[in-house]
């Protein structure tokens, strides 16, 4: 009987040897997942603020909008506090979202939801 007791305990240790890596693989398999699923979401996210910023520079470089698209303009301002409000709560200064060498609306807008956010401290 003893022999018998040994060979039982071999295959539980096998079977939770088994059980293990499968639980590990399925583990490893959704980490892989989860981080596939993350750099879809960056690189959309990059995407998104690359088209931001080119939809601000073609505003910039056109001389801004018309009367007639004051609402477009609006929607743009706050955006553009929306981006400057972030970026001071990520601490990214407002010099590298923008170019720098000329104050656009949309920088002054940031500066603004900038400052927003450092007054609510």
């Amino acid at each position: 009987m003893g022999m018998q007791t040994q060979v039982t305990e071999a295959r539980l240790v096998n079977s939770r040897a088994g059980l293990t890596q499968r639980r590990l693989l399925v583990a490893a398999w959704v980490m892989a997942a989860l981080l596939a699923a993350l750099v879809v979401a960056l690189l959309v996210q990059g995407a998104r603020l690359a088209e931001l910023e080119r939809s601000v520079q073609q505003s910039t470089q056109s001389g801004g909008f018309s009367g007639s698209d004051a609402s477009t303009s609006m929607q743009l301002d706050q955006v553009c506090r929306l981006l400057g409000a972030v970026a001071q709560k990520d601490g990214v200064p407002l010099a590298a979202v923008f170019d720098g060498e000329t104050m656009s609306t949309c920088e002054a807008a940031a500066g603004k939801g900038a400052s927003a956010v450092r007054a609510a401290g």
